[in-house]
């Protein structure tokens, strides 16, 4: 029963996300400073990187100009530029930060090709970070890719570790050597409706030192990314503390991903629903690499449904190691290079039973099963 319950939940939470304006969506994580507010030079409580003397022509370097806002004031304004703001080092933000801007026109760009990153901020474990907000901001580096390779190290784009109830909301993220987006050992958070594309890594949340827990990342767009994995979700290695528990991973979309399209590891109760996953990995001489559309490991109790997987180099979804007690239904694979699912024990790491498969459309034939795996309920075939 409490199974159910926890299903029905679940599908109601995400029908909600689904239906829901941009604004609803971003008030899950933190008030609000609305953009509005970044095009009025003198609203109250409100700071300008205008004010602070940014230049905003891409020639002049506005970097002190607006890490002097950033340390002078809480809501923090990126009026639309009239080219670019041009910086040479990493922003740092306080906690609390809201930093807004009023989408593609706040453009900042980093020069930098150094491994420091664009925009950062980092708590400790005696004093955390939280309420942080960045929010239609479009943030460039100079790294473009070529065999899985950056041109340069210039490290991630926006990069916040140890911060609590913070969200990236709608900003676009491009040329970064690193993560696009990324917060590091973070409770609560949201990477909502993001774009994100050239970057190592697209969009991720990952626990290094610290069990994390309800963190969201919900409706982010990431192609191109050029050596790893579109949209992943990460606890360290799966042994003592350092999960992602209970997080969600819903409507986001990866296209053309280097690395797997999505990943969703040591993050044991999580719901990953209504994802898309296409042309990720690559199929060479020797074939394809462990490079699917959408793989899940170490994430028992997770529920994985009406996702879609195409076009990728390995299989559509795989259900590796430590995943007992999962339920797939829903998804839909087409066109994928090694089938459309797999259940495994990968390669005997350790053993995946009791998945409960419901309806699915798998369009390349049945799921495989390797190793020590099994099905509560085993579809028999395509469910169309």
């Amino acid at each position: 029963m409490q199974r159910r319950a926890f299903f029905t939940a679940m599908a109601r939470y995400t029908t909600a996300v689904a239906l829901a304006p941009a604004e609803q969506l971003a008030q899950l994580a933190v008030p609000l400073l609305s953009p509005a507010s970044a095009r009025a030079a003198e609203t109250p409580g409100v700071l300008s990187v205008l004010q602070t003397g940014a230049k905003g022509d891409g020639t002049a370097d506005d970097t002190d100009a607006i890490q002097a806002a950033i340390d002078r004031s809480d809501r923090v304004a990126v009026p639309a530029a009239a080219k670019y703001y041009k910086i040479t080092r990493p922003l740092v933000l306080r906690s609390g930060t809201q930093f807004v801007g009023e989408g593609e026109g706040s453009h900042i760009h980093s020069t930098s090709t150094s491994r420091s990153g664009g925009i950062k901020a980092a708590g400790t474990r005696d004093k955390r970070l939280s309420g942080l907000l960045v929010r239609d901001i479009k943030l460039t580096g100079l790294a473009t890719y070529a065999n899985g390779r950056p041109s340069v190290s210039n490290g991630a784009g926006i990069d916040i570790k140890l911060a609590d109830d913070s969200a990236i909301f709608r900003c676009r993220v491009s040329g970064w050597s690193d993560n696009g987006i990324g917060f590091t050992d973070g409770q609560r958070n949201s990477i909502l409706l993001n774009q994100v594309d050239s970057t190592a890594q697209g969009v991720q949340f990952f626990a290094m030192d610290i069990d994390c827990y309800d963190n969201r990342l919900i409706g982010n767009v990431v192609t191109n990314t050029g050596t790893y994995n579109g949209y992943h979700v990460e606890g360290h290695a799966g042994k003592g503390p350092g999960m992602m528990y209970r997080t969600i991973v819903v409507c986001n979309s990866s296209d053309g991903s280097w690395g797997l399209g999505g990943n969703v590891e040591n993050a044991p109760q999580s719901v990953v629903v209504g994802n898309v996953s296409r042309n990720s990995g690559r199929v060479g001489a020797s074939g394809p690499t462990i490079l699917h559309g959408l793989l899940l490991f170490g994430s028992p109790g997770s529920v994985v449904s009406n996702n879609v997987a195409t076009g990728n180099a390995g299989y559509g979804i795989v259900v590796g190691a430590r995943c007992g007690n999962c339920t797939v239904e829903g998804n839909i694979t087409e066109g994928n290079h090694l089938g459309s699912c797999l259940v495994t024990d990968s390669g005997g790491v350790a053993p995946t039973r009791n998945v409960v498969f419901g309806p699915n459309t798998w369009k390349e034939g049945n799921p495989a099963i390797k190793g020590d795996a099994s099905f509560v309920k085993r579809q028999t075939g395509s469910s169309r």
